[in-house]
């Protein structure tokens, strides 16, 4: 028993500890913990490990909760940023399409006025 809380102990320093490293990001610090967990479980036993088993299962559900949401979040900031992009051109367009349209009639204008003098 003595050994077991001390290795659930040093299991939740170890866990926090890496949750930000390169091999909590991709797994293979919990993989290393549960092959680890899973001959402690042989030696001492299913029921003496269970809290162990429960702190790398919530670790990994951490994980992959927090990159369902990053990756939901980056979605909606590129939706966000292509309906502003298509909203600018919109825009843009509308503008150079009506400076377009006043130069075609002060170019019409002239030409009317040019015709009188001419008469």
């Amino acid at each position: 028993d003595l050994f077991v809380d001390e290795y659930r102990i040093m299991l939740a320093d170890k866990l926090l500890a890496n949750r930000s490293s390169k091999s909590a990001a991709d797994g293979s610090g919990t993989d290393r913990e549960v092959h680890n967990l899973e001959l402690l479980k042989l030696r001492f036993g299913e029921n003496s490990m269970r809290q162990c088993e429960i702190m790398i299962k919530d670790m990994d559900d951490s994980k992959r909760i927090a990159a369902n949401i990053h990756s939901t979040l980056e979605a909606k900031h590129q939706k966000k940023e292509e309906e502003e992009k298509a909203h600018n051109d919109l825009a843009s367009n509308s503008v150079s399409m009506s400076t377009s349209n006043d130069d075609k009639k002060s170019t019409s204008a002239s030409a009317s006025a040019s015709a009188s003098v001419v008469d």
